[in-house]
């Protein structure tokens, strides 16, 4: 049966940003489309002869959300899901000063912010019995948007989690955006005995030398605890300079669950982390 999640919420609620969410989980999105077309798309995506889509995210405005959801919800050949973004007004008010950009209920009706946002809102309302999730944005940052629609949405997905790790040199400092940063320089690298720089973190010889050593063990239970932490947002990813396809560093090898970039420049030449 094919899942049909329709998204919809007043301008600056979020929207854009869980339509992100809903792409990196494999919808096929769909938006900009007339509510009285709406029966037309759907079945004909729901030909698993022709398309190999079962899961859509059907984007509505919020002014069009009623009619649309009523439309769908005559069908029994969908699974359906109506998720409603809501934001309160002076947050909604914040976000636009902020961003300069125009409300394009206020554009296309030609009235004012203010009350743009109250008759979207007054739209909200007026569905929110229909909603199978009725979230507020209002204090979400969109890692926690993301996290909230993945782990309550997506059974498929639901407690899994995507960790990407980032090496990097310290000449000009951590990068900006990390989420968690563990320093591992406290720690001895194999790479300098001559019997062991050969080897990669696969070796067991490797192994043995740093789990002989407190620290190491210390630092991957450390890591551990907030590994298996629930909620835990996503890391960036680089990893091996210099270009070799290889990790043989055994706390990288350790940690390395997800995808790797092998950037050509050596360690000591790096300028930035970019």
């Amino acid at each position: 049966m094919l899942k049909v999640v329709v998204l919809s919420g007043p301008s600056g609620s979020g929207n854009s940003s869980a339509r992100f969410v809903f792409e990196e989980m494999g919808y096929y999105i769909v938006e900009n489309v007339p509510t009285e077309a709406l029966d037309v798309v759907v079945t004909s995506l729901n030909n698993e002869e022709k398309y190999e889509i079962r899961k859509i995210c059907i984007m509505l405005t919020i002014a069009s959300a009623k009619e649309g959801i009523e439309i769908l919800e005559n069908r029994d050949d969908i699974e359906l899901i109506k998720i409603i973004l809501t934001t309160d007004r002076e947050t909604l008010r914040k976000r636009y000063a902020l961003s300069r950009h125009a409300h394009p209920y206020a554009v296309s009706k030609g009235i004012s912010l203010s009350a743009a946002i109250e008759e979207e809102e007054s739209f909200a309302l007026a569905i929110q019995n229909k909603a199978d999730y009725f979230i507020d944005t209002t204090n979400l940052s969109p890692k926690e948007l993301k996290s909230l629609l993945i782990s309550d949405l997506e059974g498929v997905n639901k407690g899994k989690i995507t960790i990407q790790f980032t090496s990097f040199g310290m000449k000009n400092g951590r990068p900006k955006d990390l989420d968690m940063f563990f320093d591992v320089r406290t720690i001895p690298n194999p790479y300098w005995l001559d019997n062991l720089k050969f080897l990669s973190g696969l070796d067991q010889e490797v192994i043995d030398y740093m789990l002989s050593f407190e620290g190491t063990t210390e630092l991957i239970e450390k890591i551990k605890e907030y590994l298996y932490s629930a909620n835990i947002a996503d890391p960036d990813l680089i990893i091996r300079t210099s270009g070799e396809l290889r990790v043989s560093n055994f706390m990288l090898y350790q940690l390395a669950y997800s995808e790797m970039a092998f950037p050509k420049i050596n360690w000591p030449d790096r300028k930035s982390v970019v």
